[in-house]
């Protein structure tokens, strides 16, 4: 009996579960990202929350509108790989292809977080609004974020409805949430 409970052992042991192996496979190279673009003392929490949330750490994840382990639409894509040069693509490669590659996926997401972020701190708001309005640009379009700055001062559901449907505006303002006080919390061991 001891014989199969540490046969048990041996073979069970180097199991991870599904998620936890897929997220270890990305971890590395999500941190170099971070850290190159953001400096040492970013959270990598965040990022982690986000690709979480956006694709639940599958490269191949579809959506109606997005592929994508960071969930970057067609438009976004091609804008982005135009936007800063080490996201170009080489010409023979589709937007819809590159928004597949988890690397290009993974310093494209790192990037447009920090060119949004920069926008929003221009921005008559509060250092706590930061990263939710962030996150909320990078989920919904900057775009709206500034009619709700321009329109209510204070972003937030109810501004969101003068522009908006309710659906887009549950999910636009429940995204920044979930990531930040849902997933977030699982990642902090990143952020050492």
């Amino acid at each position: 009996m001891t014989h199969i409970i540490m046969l048990a052992l041996l073979f069970t042991s180097h199991l991870v579960p599904e998620a936890g192996r897929i997220e270890t496979l990305y971890k590395r190279f999500l941190i170099r990202q971070v850290r190159f673009t953001w400096g040492m003392d970013q959270k990598v929490s965040v990022f982690a929350a986000q690709l979480r949330q956006e694709s639940g750490w599958d490269p191949r994840a579809r959506s109606p509108f997005a592929a994508g382990l960071a969930q970057f639409t067609p438009d976004t894509a091609e804008w982005i790989s135009t936007k800063f040069s080490s996201l170009a693509r080489p010409s023979a490669v589709s937007a819809a292809d590159i928004r597949l590659d988890w690397k290009w996926s993974i310093k494209a997401m790192v990037r447009y977080d920090a060119w949004l972020y920069r926008r929003i701190t221009k921005q008559p708001v509060g250092s706590a609004m930061l990263w939710p309005l962030t996150l909320r640009a990078y989920n919904g379009g900057l775009g709206w974020i500034y009619r709700e700055l321009a329109s209510c001062g204070k972003p937030g559901f109810l501004c969101c409805l003068r522009f908006r449907s309710r659906p887009n505006c549950v999910e636009n303002t429940r995204y920044p949430r979930v990531i930040l006080h849902k997933w977030q919390p699982l990642y902090e061991r990143w952020d050492g």
